[in-house]
């Protein structure tokens, strides 16, 4: 009996380690957009980035902050940066059933701002 038992119970530990998790990758809880842009690993960058957005969008969001936290950079320059990606952050969420051609778009201006700001935040705040 106490054999029967003990063989349940492994049984029944063996089998529930085969069930596959509820957790998105990339980490608990969250939407699935953190956990496909990598936000969800570094709370600095935004975690509404739409899931499809290439790399170079997430880099461009974090060179955003360093740039509007850059004291050496006017205040003027560093509002208009904050603007600049606040609304293309919006265009980005506006964005639905796109086609290769609009995802090509925004990989591009990621990538311009992206070298952009990393020379404006090299020259200022190496």
């Amino acid at each position: 009996m106490i054999r029967t038992i003990a063989f349940i119970v492994l049984a029944l530990a063996a089998c529930s380690k085969d069930k596959p998790s509820t957790t998105p990758a990339g980490g608990g809880g969250g939407d699935g957009d953190m956990a496909a842009n990598g936000s969800g690993d570094n709370p600095g960058v935004d975690p509404t980035l739409p899931s499809w957005a290439p790399p170079s969008c997430v880099q461009y969001h974090k060179l955003a902050i360093q740039v509007g936290e850059c004291t050496a950079i006017a205040q003027a320059d560093r509002d208009a940066v904050t603007q600049q990606y606040e609304t293309r952050q919006a265009e980005w969420k506006a964005l639905q059933n796109t086609e290769q051609a609009q995802l090509d778009a925004v990989k591009q201006q990621c990538d311009e701002a992206v070298t952009e700001l990393t020379a404006k935040k090299s020259a200022a705040c190496p």
